[in-house]
């Protein structure tokens, strides 16, 4: 919302009553549905109610793109991406650009080769554990 609210506020008090509207609103739904279907008995069914908040603005601005789009506006050129080029957008790399910081598979493979796990007899240890817990018990 931009600008001030109809009484002079700020936009950020507009913004405020209109939470605080929705709010009201999806806190009532079922009184407003109530009082729905006391006006409208002869109906078989009420519907269902389902508040959404909704950014007008953008709406505003799809209305515009749409009005542009049918009366023959066309961009001059489209690249791959939807830029103007084809350029990649701000941030991304194709996978071949950037490999450096990945582990391959193959090189994990080698490298677990190379070490050998020694198994130590620890028998003495563990009865010595079982000892110990039958005792506690």
């Amino acid at each position: 919302v931009k600008g001030g609210g109809e009484d002079g506020g700020s936009s950020s008090d507009h913004i405020v009553d209109q939470r605080r509207a929705f709010s009201w609103c999806v806190k009532s739904t079922k009184m407003i549905k109530h009082a729905m279907a006391q006006r409208l008995s002869h109906m078989k069914m009420v519907p269902d109610l389902t508040f959404v908040q909704v950014d007008v603005g953008a709406a505003v601005d799809v209305m515009n793109l749409i009005e542009k789009v049918s009366s023959g506006y066309k961009r001059k050129n489209i690249g791959t991406f939807g830029g103007d080029d084809d350029s990649l957008p701000y941030g991304m790399v194709l996978d071949d650009e950037d490999d450096e910081g990945w582990i391959d598979e193959d090189d994990l493979e080698e490298e677990d080769d190379d070490f050998v796990f020694e198994d130590y007899d620890d028998d003495e240890e563990e009865e010595e554990m079982l000892e110990k817990d039958k005792k506690w018990k």
